[in-house]
């Protein structure tokens, strides 16, 4: 029988840390909506590298960045944005930590 490879979710956080591409399943999750609880797979996407969230630009605008008008404060609300850098036209979507259920076709365990 063979053993189902795992991976723990602080190892997980490390390999999104480099930028490169991962497959991930994980479950959706919205409490201002309260929706969710779909399983989603993504493949060859990549951790949104630069801080969109923080600082923004208005279309067709150059020079000097804006500030957004929150701070989403990834660590304390455990959560991370990826992005699919093959098609820009997706949105970008974010997936809490918790609810990361398979990395690399590896399960993940805390």
């Amino acid at each position: 029988m063979e053993q189902e490879q795992t991976i723990l979710r602080y190892e997980v956080m490390k390999l999104l840390e480099t930028g490169a591409p991962f497959s991930m399943s994980f479950v959706t999750y919205d409490a201002t909506r309260g929706t969710g609880g779909e399983l989603r797979s993504v493949t060859n996407w990549c951790k949104v590298d630069r801080d969109l969230d923080t600082e923004v630009r208005a279309p067709g605008e150059t020079g000097k960045k804006k500030q957004a008008r929150y701070n989403p404060d990834h660590w304390s609300n455990g959560t991370v944005n990826i992005y699919n850098p093959n098609n820009y036209n997706q949105h970008i979507t974010k997936v809490r930590w918790p609810l990361i259920t398979i990395f690399n076709v590896k399960r993940v365990i805390n």
